[in-house]
């Protein structure tokens, strides 16, 4: 009787939908060559949007050139305490570059912080190839407490509509 009511509950649990994965919290990798945890910040993003944190959270960047464009909303879980780190895993921070060429004013930027609290980057070189539009970081939202620290942060150098080619906007 007891294999099957436990046979029921993984049943009721998968047909549900519900998600039976833990919260992230600890050390994950990022690398472009599939050996990693993820490969693309895209995925590691798109888990902490899903499932959240429940302590700190540090993903290492192995060196390369990372060609996407990520929006990191609000996180459930994040605090001062438990703070989401994105970090080059080498000690040249021109060694990790995440990069986007954008091509329209909706997604014109690299990296959006969309409403993300207690976000760190670290040791990583960002960089816009838009020609027109190319804002590199952008703070929606109330995105607080969010820190870069020992990054490049590269634009482009343009004499017209700065608005639409600032480096970091808010």
């Amino acid at each position: 009787m007891k294999k099957i009511s436990s046979l029921l509950v993984f049943l009721a649990i998968l047909l549900s939908g519900q998600n039976t994965i833990a919260q992230l919290s600890g050390t994950y990798s990022i690398d472009s060559t599939g050996v990693g945890d993820y490969q693309t910040f895209t995925a590691a993003v798109s888990d902490l949007s899903t499932y959240g944190v429940n302590g700190p959270t540090v993903f290492l960047v192995e060196p390369g050139t990372y060609n996407e464009q990520i929006v990191i909303p609000a996180i459930s879980g994040a605090s001062a305490t438990n703070t989401i780190t994105f970090s080059g895993n080498a000690a040249d921070s021109l060694s990790v570059v995440l990069t986007f060429n954008q091509s329209s004013f909706p997604a014109n930027h690299v990296v959006k912080l969309d409403g993300a609290d207690h976000i760190k980057f670290q040791k990583l070189s960002i960089q816009s190839t838009g020609l027109f539009y190319s804002k590199v970081i952008i703070f929606e939202n109330q995105a607080s407490y969010n820190t870069l620290s020992n990054c490049h942060i590269v634009g482009q150098s343009v004499s017209y509509n700065y608005e639409d080619n600032a480096v970091i906007s808010s």
